[in-house]
């Protein structure tokens, strides 16, 4: 895969040239991923503004953090949050998930999985996908 984006002096894009390869759809989400992280931690270590979450998609601790008036009902500690588990996601199928329990275990040598061991994979997994249902549902508000 080749990409080279030219913008002009306003930061518009002009021109773009983008070749994919047929092995680039072999695993089409780990290209997509590759591509996605370095863009996501520019956008976090700019840190330029932050774009409104819904309380649904963070955790309830954060759900105070929404009452500064200031920030008009948007939250940038919920931003920040749902920026790390878009980054852990795609970081995960990026690198073939190098946490998932399976992994772990069987680099370890383990070959006898139990129902717990299962139950540990259905999180790992749930957290995955979250984290891909976030950078979906948001995908509009990474910008900078």
């Amino acid at each position: 895969m080749e990409v080279r984006i030219k913008r002009d002096e306003d930061g518009y894009i002009k021109e773009d040239n983008i070749v994919i390869d047929p092995e680039d759809t072999w695993d089409a989400d780990v290209t997509l991923a590759k591509i996605a992280v370095p863009l996501i931690e520019q956008i976090k270590r700019n840190k330029q503004g932050f774009a409104h979450t819904d309380k649904e998609d963070v955790p309830e601790r954060f759900h105070d953090t929404y009452d500064n008036p200031d920030n008009c009902g948007a939250s940038p500690t919920a931003w920040a949050w749902v920026l790390d588990e878009m980054l852990w996601a795609l970081n995960e199928v990026r690198e073939n998930g190098p946490n998932h329990p399976y992994n772990i275990a069987y680099d370890k040598g383990v070959r006898k999985f139990t129902d717990a061991d299962r139950e540990s994979w259905n999180v790992y997994e749930k957290r995955v996908s979250n984290g891909c249902m976030l950078f979906g549902k948001y995908l509009r508000a990474l910008w900078d």
